[in-house]
């Protein structure tokens, strides 16, 4: 745990470095270039890279037996490419098409949000089943 806390600490420093600089211009060769478009993409990929470090670090630590860094770096490879896209998808559908606010009224973020964590909790299992089979494959290609 203390481990997590200090790669979110990281991650914050990063992000808060990575947004002041996206007010700065870089000169180099003798022209000035704007940060401004770099910090979106670049605060896009420290956090995606952030999910992948915390879900290897999951499922490093938390089951019972021995997992190899590399399967749970597989596991968290999948389930956050997995995550990324249902996100987006979530967002488009509850933007576009969702009529969530007309049927649970001031409760529908709590219904929102209790969906997408049972959809998280789901994804994390799908991440140890992947990580499961790749095991499994891994022993009968050696034997």
């Amino acid at each position: 745990m203390l481990l997590v806390g200090a790669a979110l600490l990281t991650l914050t420093v990063a992000s808060v470095t990575i947004q002041s600089l996206s007010q700065a211009n870089l000169s180099l060769f003798g022209r000035d270039w704007s940060l401004h478009g770099i910090a979106g993409p670049a605060l896009y990929g420290l956090g995606l890279a952030a999910e992948v470090a915390v879900l290897t670090f999951f499922y490093v630590v938390l089951p019972f037996g021995r997992t190899r860094v590399r399967h749970a770096l597989l596991g968290a490879l999948v389930i956050a490419a997995l995550w990324d896209a249902i996100r987006h998808g979530l967002v488009w559908y509850f933007t576009t098409l969702s009529k969530a606010s007309v049927v649970y009224g001031s409760l529908s973020t709590a219904v929102v949000v209790l969906f997408s964590i049972e959809l998280a909790a789901t994804l994390l299992l799908l991440g140890a089943q992947v990580i499961s089979e790749y095991e499994q494959l891994e022993s009968r290609l050696a034997g």
